[in-house]
């Protein structure tokens, strides 16, 4: 039992850690978009779909920033060097690295389903609150530009760039994943290899998915308080050419929206950057000469 908690420990205890900074990048993120003023109207209109998408990116944003550390092998052996210091404790968990490389991918598989199947919820939404509440019919405009009376959601989906870089990421990821299985990677490498590099479109991909600014925050709360205001809007009869409420108390401007900019860049240069550095190396020393001086063939035709 000793011998187990010595070499088992810090693994459990490096995922635990690793399973908590999602808890709390979650819930964190869901609280945001769950209780700040400016995403009132929005939250209004997406219900609690708004806070587990958002609450999703983020895990998604989380794990694609590590996913690519564990297979920069020349800063794993950097790190695994004597001259590092590094214990042994800690040599055995980079010697873990592609364990976690693919807890990472699957991590990434879990949360692109709750972001994928919260925006189509939210989709869904967006389209059905003509009928809903008609008194909030000009605010998904503003929030949101993809609104109209009758307008089918899967159609809204794909009339969007984040609709349409958003299926083909998850065709992306459908491929990867596929071809990283077992049997797959063993009988047909080539496909395991080259459909692996299908990362570059997936990081690209991500990037690229959130700078439409879908995700639109309030930007006058300070003159118009939509959680005193929006009362007044919803009993409106003509919210669209509204340009003060009837609220004695909430005689202010229709609300404004803005694009609050796409997030994933920020959370993946850094590992891009180090995957960058270490491809050069990895090409650098591929052009070194290599002199063969002596093969042996073992028994079952292996070479050494």
């Amino acid at each position: 039992m000793g011998d187990f908690l010595v070499n088992e420990a810090p693994r459990f205890i490096v995922l635990i850690l690793w399973a908590g900074m999602q808890a709390f990048f979650f819930f964190y993120f869901c609280w945001i978009y769950d209780s700040r003023t400016e995403y009132f109207y929005l939250k209004r209109i997406l219900g609690k779909g708004l806070c587990v998408a958002r609450g999703g990116a983020a895990n998604l944003n989380f794990n694609m920033m590590l996913i690519l550390l564990p297979v920069c092998r020349n800063l794993i052996s950097f790190l695994r060097g004597s001259n590092t210091g590094v214990r042994r404790v800690a040599r055995r968990l980079l010697d873990k690295n592609i364990t976690f490389h693919k807890t990472v991918a699957w991590a990434i598989v879990m949360w692109t389903a709750v972001h994928a199947g919260s925006h189509f919820s939210n989709y869904e939404r967006i389209t059905a609150v003509y009928d809903e509440v008609p008194g909030m019919r000009c605010i998904p405009i503003r929030a949101q530009p993809i609104s109209g009376p009758g307008v089918s959601p899967i159609l809204a989906i794909w009339t969007t760039y984040a609709g349409i870089t958003g299926h083909i990421l998850v065709l992306i990821l459908f491929l990867m994943v596929t071809s990283s299985i077992e049997i797959i990677r063993r009988s047909y490498y080539e496909v395991f290899w080259y459909t692996h590099h299908l990362f570059i479109l997936f990081y690209i991909g991500a990037i690229v998915h959130g700078m439409e600014g879908l995700i639109k925050g309030q930007t006058n709360t300070d003159i118009h308080n939509p959680r005193r205001c929006y009362r007044t809007y919803l009993n409106s009869s003509d919210f669209c050419l509204l340009n003060h409420g009837n609220d004695p108390d909430c005689n202010l401007d229709i609300p404004t929206f803005e694009n609050r900019g796409a997030q994933t860049w920020r959370w993946v240069v850094a590992p891009l950057t180090l995957y960058l550095i270490e491809r050069i190396i990895r090409f650098a020393r591929a052009q070194q000469k290599v002199v063969i001086t002596k093969v042996v063939q073992h028994p079952s035709k292996t070479i050494e």
